[in-house]
């Protein structure tokens, strides 16, 4: 599970930094807002510059037995909405690889 984690990381460009003594990844993603069209013309007025949406987050993976792990994906810092969006991309990618389960705990 750990090493499809940082393939998929790797593959849909989000830096990320494994732990070297567990199985702990941080990852920071980002997104530039998408353009405003506001009427006009291009060239008549200059957008200012607009803040990069991002994100700190942290993937654990736990023991629970000798059968089964968890997956543990905590934001850190940054946008929820960014989160939201990375959190479930990677579940809906990864959930061939087991017959996992979602449980919020909030």
């Amino acid at each position: 599970m750990f090493t499809k984690l940082l393939e998929y990381l790797k593959d849909h460009q989000i830096k990320y930094t494994p732990s070297d003594k567990y199985f702990k990844i941080e990852f920071e993603a980002e997104r530039m807002p998408d353009k405003i069209d506001d009427g006009e013309e291009d060239g008549k007025h200059e957008e200012p510059l607009q803040a990069v949406e991002s994100v700190l987050g942290k993937i654990e993976i736990q023991k629970v037995n000798e059968t089964m792990i968890c997956v543990d994906f905590s934001r850190k810092a940054g946008s929820s909405w960014l989160f939201y969006e990375k959190f479930n991309f990677i579940q809906k990618d990864l959930a061939e690889l087991s017959d996992a389960k979602y449980e919020p705990t909030f």
